[in-house]
Order: structure tokens, then sequence, then C-alpha cells
């Protein structure tokens, strides 16, 4: 993706003509005190129209209609398998883009999401820096590459929030696990999950047994990598979790209040708090009331703005209209940790508990992406919701294309209790035919019936 727009003051203003280390959409990237935000992954056109709007302080953006500044280099003769993409994108945008604009001395910014998919990405992007004086560029990777090595003296460096990278991706990156083919292993167990495709349970085991083949000889199984990547979040730190806190607090007490009237933002760092001491537990929306002084429809707010923010997320109760209750899940599992007393350096001073926790809140982000891809990248309004009713709970009930995938964790209550609650959600409604129970207590996919897949937790992860 690519833009130009009105040169902003030089200065302290002035976006660096480096790429950034790797900055996830949606994306904040601040040299100095520039903001450049993109909401809700970007993947609306509209946010990335208004993309050029935030690279400049309130008091420079323009209030009124602008030229379209935005354009999306989709052509079908580029692939990414292509050492010369970039530099053949920029030729194209250069040569019929930019030279038609109003103003052809305006910087031209690019954004590259995924640049590892892109063949020689950093040799393009040095060759580039090497012979322009008015391109810059800011690039999202899945985790830290030591590519970025060779930029280091000209990188802008950011304490923005950063969502953590997949396990498949940590696992690759951090721990040697080959990714197999996602066409051959991963896309078809993803396509069985929604039961209009109307595969039966036993093929969906036999794809996933292919899959656990196929990692079996790997120097390192991804069923070892779990418990770093619990809680690390795929993202080390060697100075500790402090760091994270002070983004944390950043974030909500500078960075939301550029965006949002807040009359007090020490209300969302309250309830970041209340959920790092009590994570997955459900809430009455009565107390939360009561505790912050407000009122139902403030607490919406604070929740959408600390989701557009990607720090926090919510899940309803599924089948009800009016929502009483909800649970809470801190996006990064580190904030966990950080707002807690635990020890960031030994892991046996974290209690069992915080340990099913944080499983809990690892999950439900991956579930949330499989969603999104489930749902061939439609915005769901609540594509993971929880059921607890008769006694029985079920952690997680995914929106796939209208139908519910109800899947139960086996960590706080076994699998068989565990199988039991997905058994009696697909009783209790006409919807669903199938469900998942996942744990780590289960080592390999199997199936009793034709209703339940059984996964161990890395391969629900690994999936996702």
């Amino acid at each position: 993706m690519v833009g130009n727009e009105p040169a902003p003051d030089r200065g302290r203003h002035a976006l660096p003509q480096t790429p950034p280390e790797r900055l996830p959409l949606p994306l904040r990237l601040r040299p100095g005190r520039t903001v450049l935000r993109a909401r809700r992954r970007a993947r609306r056109r509209k946010d990335l129209d208004a993309l050029p709007d935030h690279t400049r302080p309130h008091r420079q953006r323009r209030s009124g209609p602008h030229e379209r500044r935005v354009r999306l280099a989709r052509q079908p003769l580029y692939g990414t398998d292509d050492d010369r993409f970039i530099l053949d994108v920029h030729d194209w945008y250069s040569s019929y883009i930019k030279r038609n604009a109003s103003e052809t001395d305006q910087p031209t910014y690019f954004l590259l999401d995924d640049a590892h998919h892109i063949a020689g990405w950093a040799d393009q992007i040095e060759s580039l820096l090497k012979n322009t004086t008015d391109t810059h560029f800011a690039i999202t990777l899945p985790v830290k590459d030591d590519t970025l090595d060779r930029f280091e003296s000209h990188t802008e460096h950011t304490n923005s929030i950063l969502r953590p990278p997949k396990f498949i991706d940590y696992a690759n990156a951090e721990h040697g696990v080959p990714k197999p083919d996602k066409d051959d292993y991963i896309y078809p167990i993803r396509a069985s999950l929604d039961s209009s495709n109307d595969v039966d349970i036993a093929s969906v085991v036999d794809r996933c047994l292919t899959l656990q083949n196929e990692l079996a000889e790997t120097d390192t199984h991804p069923r070892s990598v779990v418990e770093n990547y619990r809680f690390e979040s795929g993202l080390r730190d060697e100075s500790g979790e402090a760091p994270i806190k002070q983004a944390l607090q950043l974030t909500i007490f500078r960075d939301v209040l550029e965006f949002y009237s807040i009359e007090d933002p020490g209300d969302l760092y309250t309830l970041c708090g209340l959920v790092a001491q009590t994570p997955t537990s459900e809430f009455e929306f009565s107390d939360l009331t009561e505790l912050l002084e407000t009122d139902r429809r403030t607490i919406r707010k604070y929740l959408a703005i600390l989701e557009d923010f990607f720090i926090l997320a919510h899940s309803y109760k599924w089948g009800y209209e009016r929502h009483r209750s909800l649970r809470m899940y801190l996006i990064d599992p580190r904030f966990v940790i950080a707002l807690n007393t635990y020890s960031d350096t030994d892991p046996d001073s974290r209690p069992d508990d915080v340990r099913r926790q944080l499983t809990e809140a690892v999950v439900y982000d991956h579930l949330r992406r499989l969603a999104f891809n489930l749902n061939y990248h439609r915005d769901i309004d609540m594509p993971v919701q929880y059921w607890d009713e008769s006694g029985h709970t079920v952690e997680y009930v995914l929106d796939i294309q209208g139908n519910p995938l109800p899947i139960g964790l086996t960590q706080r209550r076994g699998e068989d209790a565990a199988a039991a609650a997905v058994t009696a959600f697909i009783d209790s409604t006409d919807d669903a035919s199938r469900g998942i129970v996942a744990g780590e207590d289960i080592t390999n996919p199997y199936t009793t019936d034709d209703s339940i897949l059984r996964l161990p937790l890395w391969m629900l992860l690994y999936i996702c």
C-alpha cells in the first residue's frame, strides 16, 4: 500500500526515511510526536484513506474533503516471490500515480504488511533508501527479524503496544519449528471446522494426524513451545515486564486521549487491572458501573476503545440479545504478568491458576483470528462468545458463517467433563453439529463419536 500527502514540517514532526521496527496494523508510528495509526487492522478502505491525516499533528489536519491519497498495489502481474516486487511497485507508483499528483515533491509512504512474504524485501528497501530521498517505509513482521539489524542506525523505534504474533509464527522464528505448507495441511483442517462443508469428524482427525506426523521428525516439537509462548506472548524482552507495563500506561494515558474524549482515562487502566487480577472471570455490568461510578453506555465505550487499541477484548454469553454479563481478556498475556506481582524471571513463582488463565487468554485471541479467517475476512460483531447453562460451561463459541462451533478446554475439569459440556451445548441448539475439546493432557488428535474433535492444545493454537 502506498500513499502521498503534503510534506509535514521538517523537524520533530518529520517522518524518518527509514522502516520502523515491526509495526503490525493497526500501527502507531511515533517519530517525535507524530502519530500514524490505522484503526481495526486497517482492513477497511476508509481507514487506509485516513492514514495520511494521522501523520501530522492535530492542528495540521485537514477538515474538508481531499484527493485520494492511498493506493492499493494489487496488480495481477506482481508476485511476492519476485525479488523485484517492491522495486516494481515503487516504479509503478512513481511513473503513473505520483507523476500525475498535484504536488510531485510530496513524500511517499510505503506500508508493507507481512513483509516476510516478499522475496528479498530487505535488499529492495535498502536499495530504495539509498537511491531516493522522499520514500519512507513502515513494515510489519510476525516476530522480530534479525534482518532489521542492517537498518539499526536509521530506524525510528516505537514504544507502542504490539499485538503478539501467532503461535505458529513464534514456534518457527524463535524455536525453529518448520512451517508445513498451509495449503496442504492448515487450510484443509480450518475449512473442515465449518459444519456447512459437511466433512465428517473422522476425516478431520486424519488431516490432524497428517499434520502431527509432518512435525514429528522436527528437532523441536510445537508441544514443547507452548509454555514459553504462554508467558512471553512470543515477544522476548530481556529487560523484564516493566517496559510492558509502561507501554500500556503510555497508550492509555497519552495515545488514547489523542483520539477519544474521556473524562477519566484512569477508568481504562482500572479495567485492565481488574481483568489482570481475575482473568477470564465473568463480570456483571451492574458491578462494573458501580465500581467505576458510571453508566453502562460508558462501560461499552471503554470496552470499544480498549479493543480498538488491541489492549483488551470482551466476550458475551451466547444466545442472548441483551447482555447483563461478560468476560474480558487482555490480548497480550504479558499484561497479566506485568499488572500483577508475579516474578517476570522465575516461572515457579507463578501459580497454576495463572497458567490456566493465561492459556485461556491465548486461546481466545487465536480463536478470534480463526473466526476472522473462517468468515472470509468479514467483520463479525461478536465472533467468539461463551456458554454457561445447566451446570455446563463452554469457554468459547465461534460464529462461523452463522453456525456456532463450541470449543471447551480440559485444564480446569478434565477431558470427560469438557466433552460433556460441549455435548450439552450441541444438544441445546439445532445450529451446532460439532465441537472441539482441547487440552495439554490430550496427546493425539482423535474422536470417539461423530460430533467432537479432541485436539492437543498446541494443535488448536497451530491451526489458528
